[in-house]
């Protein structure tokens, strides 16, 4: 008996199972739409925000070649300022 039954519940679950995931799932989406703010802040872009940067002449606009040069640049740079 046990395992006619066990065999038809592994038949049958993903049917019975997918409309309450379903369900469950829309439910979830909209709660989440309701409830979240939808307005997304605006930023300038990064191209923008690169060439405010390079007017205000806050440092020497280079792109360091390697991560070492970067890390490199900011241990000078601490060095200076102490």
């Amino acid at each position: 008996m046990w395992p006619a039954l066990v065999a038809l519940v592994r038949t049958y679950a993903p049917i019975i199972v997918f409309p309450f995931a379903f369900t469950i799932g829309v439910v979830g989406y909209n709660l989440e739409g309701w409830m979240s703010d939808k307005e997304t802040p605006w930023k300038k872009s990064v191209i923008e925000r690169r060439e405010d940067r390079k007017d205000k002449g806050e440092e020497e606009f280079k792109i360091p070649k390697t991560v070492f040069d970067r890390f490199k640049e900011e241990v000078e740079r601490e060095k200076k300022t102490k």
